[in-house]
């Protein structure tokens, strides 16, 4: 086809989708050019050559995956310096593409491997899984400690879903590290659950990293704290005015129960008085 559909005819008339003779995609409702994708990266000053490929088995894991190669003079293996790379490549991204056709998984490789014919081979390509940055990155707080545990259980561990938990430090974006939108309503439902908070979805693109919603939810729960103490001293305030206004209620009613019976017993006297 024209389009660049793949398909074939079965004997019985109907038609199969083998996929696309270009790589186009489709990804959560997006259909996207992962050609777009690699042209961009490769317009950055540091990048000599990029490869996108969707990854994921099911509709929640699927994510963008870039791999890269460096320009002429660019150190390979210094950590450190990839991770700055990264986060210049994913800003740069940000800038000229929108949110969903931004990869969230990265890796730099000194070359890529390459098929008998001189292609690249994009089924050879490695893995991506993440680390933690540092220990000091790691959570601390049993709210920080219940996010990523959170986070780990519903984020895509990487390429390959079998090989563990994805690792989540309190500087990590939820979106820039395989989340979107379908998996904040799973999010939210857990905190709810385990924290006993309610999130918005506007929540988690005001606070996208694991310290910042931490923080949030930290101060969310300290408001409700207060403003339940607040309600039970209201209710305890007011359960005092009401006893008070109705001793005060009783001993009026039992005043006036005393005059009637006074001016009773005084209208008794002089009725015998007279009989008298």
């Amino acid at each position: 086809y024209k389009t660049g559909d793949r398909v074939r005819y079965r004997e019985n008339g109907t038609i199969d989708y083998l996929g696309r003779f270009d790589y186009q995609t489709k990804l959560r409702g997006y259909r996207i050019e992962l050609s777009e994708i690699e042209s961009v990266i490769a317009q950055h000053s540091r990048i000599n050559q990029a490869v996108v490929v969707l990854r994921g088995a099911s509709a929640e894991t699927r994510h963008l995956a870039a791999y890269l190669t460096l320009t002429s003079g660019e150190p390979f293996g210094d950590s450190e310096k990839e991770r700055g790379l990264v986060q210049d490549v994913r800003s740069h991204l940000t800038q000229h593409l929108p949110h969903y056709m931004v990869p969230t998984a990265y890796k730099v490789l000194p070359a890529f491997p390459l098929t008998p014919n001189g292609k690249i081979d994009r089924r050879a390509l490695p893995k991506i899984t993440r680390e933690a940055d540092a220990a000091n990155t790691r959570p601390k707080t049993p709210i920080e400690n219940t996010l990523a545990n959170i986070w780990q259980t519903i984020l895509p561990s990487g390429e390959d879903e079998k090989s563990g938990k994805v690792t989540v430090g309190i500087h990590d974006n939820f979106f820039e590290i395989g989340g979107h939108s379908l998996l904040v309503i799973n999010a939210q439902s857990q905190i709810r659950q385990q924290l006993g908070v309610e999130l918005s979805m506007v929540d988690f693109f005001r606070y996208p990293t694991l310290s910042t919603l931490a923080a949030h939810i930290a101060r969310q729960s300290q408001s409700e704290n207060l403003s339940g103490q607040s309600s039970g001293q209201q209710q305890s305030n007011e359960r005092k005015e009401n006893r008070k206004i109705a001793v005060a209620t009783g001993k009026e009613r039992l005043k006036k129960r005393r005059e009637r019976q006074l001016t009773q017993r005084q209208s008794a006297d002089r009725l015998g008085g007279k009989t008298t």
